[in-house]
């Protein structure tokens, strides 16, 4: 590597102000949404679980869920995408070669490393950075791609997104309607098979909440297993 291509902080006169105020943004609307998976378990999606559901705390929740989740996510990402795109180019342009790719895939290997460390160790079940790291794998073939091809791979990848929910959507149905079905067979005092008892099962389980009394169970399992690691 020459000494035009060594690796160094960004100097404050190259860096980009406004992608710098978007990514505060990006971070702070991240923290917001975060908040309740790290202090009121399971209430992310449920706010009936833990934290209250009226007054101001289901408004609170209510205009978090309206705009912020999926939206930080999202404005995150792009700016994952821009910063790709900034890292290789800038380095191209300094002569950097085949070195790009190496500077960019040890960049993401740590990335992924940090994932991993947020998920095993502190035990944060919302960690995104393994996923980007991942994905990110996958990017450096992509970084000159014309417009036009970037427009169809992301297409086939929101269809294919699409796809996957409505198919998790009508299994959750399925197993709803089944599991009703059983149960009235079940208390008009017909014999169910061991099949017909599984549907049962999981149709209970599919709608089961979370109470306090569980949660607390739960995690104390997950003190008790850190604790014996």
């Amino acid at each position: 590597m020459s000494q035009e291509t060594t690796l160094k902080p960004i100097l404050l006169g190259e860096r980009i102000n406004s992608l710098d105020v978007v990514r505060g943004i990006a971070l702070l609307g991240i923290l917001l949404m975060n908040i309740n998976g790290m202090g009121l378990p399971m209430a992310y999606e449920d706010p009936t679980v833990s934290g209250g559901d009226d007054g101001l705390n289901l408004g609170v929740w209510v205009v978090n869920n309206m705009l912020f989740e999926g939206t930080m996510r999202g404005l995150f990402t792009l700016l994952f995408g821009a910063s790709v795109i900034l890292l290789t180019s800038r380095l191209e342009a300094k002569g950097a070669g085949i070195t790009t790719a190496d500077i960019y895939y040890r960049r993401t290997l740590w990335l992924l490393l940090f994932g991993i460390i947020n998920v095993y160790v502190f035990l944060w079940s919302g960690d995104i950075l393994y996923p980007y790291a991942l994905l990110g794998l996958t990017l450096f073939p992509f970084r000159n791609a014309r417009v036009k091809t970037l427009f169809i791979c992301a297409g086939l990848l929101l269809i294919f997104g699409t796809l996957w929910n409505i198919r998790d959507y009508h299994n959750a149905k399925e197993i709803r309607q089944a599991g009703i079905e059983m149960q009235a067979l079940k208390d008009a005092g017909k014999t169910l098979s061991e099949k017909e008892e599984a549907k049962i099962e999981a149709w209970n389980k599919q709608k089961t909440k979370h109470t306090p009394r569980k949660l607390r169970k739960m995690w104390k399992a997950v003190f008790n297993q850190i604790i014996l690691m």
